[in-house]
């Protein structure tokens, strides 16, 4: 009984690739990026062929996030968004990034007259930190003693030139509920900043904002965030930060 099963199964399964080996397809759905660290715009290409036997229309294809643009480009030149049997073509998708930094993921959905579900291609793109804090927040749980964290903020190997804190401040609010101190271990190089709460009796979140004089803009803030709550941040706020 199972091995007709799994016979069925598999019949079904071939069945299915079959279907699914015409029409558009897509040399890549998954595009990984690495760009430099004052990139503004990032181009990312997907490459596809009417591997078919049958003229596929696309009909439109979207960028959903607003700092992203989608464009198509044609192997022949030609304007029209119908691709005959064995004819290629582009989705570009142009990303501008403003003050991003880290991996992020965008993407564009294209739809053909086939009547399939859209295709979903992802951009991947991994802007290097040139500085960030060692944690994304630190937290306490409520009712929790008073005692304190810290955590560093670090510029990277790949930054040549040395970036200094020049400022820093309390979120709206914050001072009320956390007192921090920042120390310069290696200057230009590494800080080290020490929180601590002023009082757990309650939920409550904040932020603290370190100023820099990097060149780069989206490098020139760096902030941590601080809560308490009932779970005291366990198995969490942990990783590369900078947000």
């Amino acid at each position: 009984m199972f091995g007709r099963i799994l016979e069925i199964l598999m019949i079904y399964l071939f069945g299915t690739t079959l279907a699914l080996g015409g029409g558009l397809v897509f040399v890549e759905k998954v595009r990984e990026v690495t760009t430099k660290p004052d990139v503004e715009l990032v181009e990312v290409e997907f490459e596809f062929e009417n591997k078919g036997d049958k003229t596929v229309a696309i009909v439109n294809y979207d960028a959903p996030c607003s700092c992203m643009e989608a464009s198509l480009k044609r192997k022949d030149g030609k304007r029209s968004m119908e691709f005959a049997p064995g004819e290629k073509g582009t989705v570009v998708g142009i990303l501008d990034f403003g003050t991003f930094k880290g991996t992020i993921d965008k993407v564009i959905r294209v739809r053909t007259d086939e009547g399939d579900a859209a295709v979903v291609l992802t951009c991947r793109v991994t802007i290097p930190a040139l500085i960030a804090t060692d944690q994304v927040r630190l937290s306490w749980e409520v009712g929790s003693k008073l005692e304190s964290k810290e955590f560093r903020i670090k510029v990277a190997k790949e930054s040549v030139t040395p970036i200094h804190v020049v400022r820093h401040e309390y979120g709206y609010g914050t001072g009320d509920f956390f007192a921090y101190k920042l120390e310069e271990v290696e200057k230009g190089r590494e800080y080290k900043v020490t929180v601590t709460p002023l009082k757990t009796g309650k939920p409550t979140m904040g932020v603290v904002k370190f100023y820099t004089d990097s060149k780069i803009g989206r490098f020139k803030l760096v902030q941590i965030f601080l809560l308490v709550d009932y779970s005291g941040g366990k198995e969490k706020g942990k990783g590369k930060g900078g947000g």
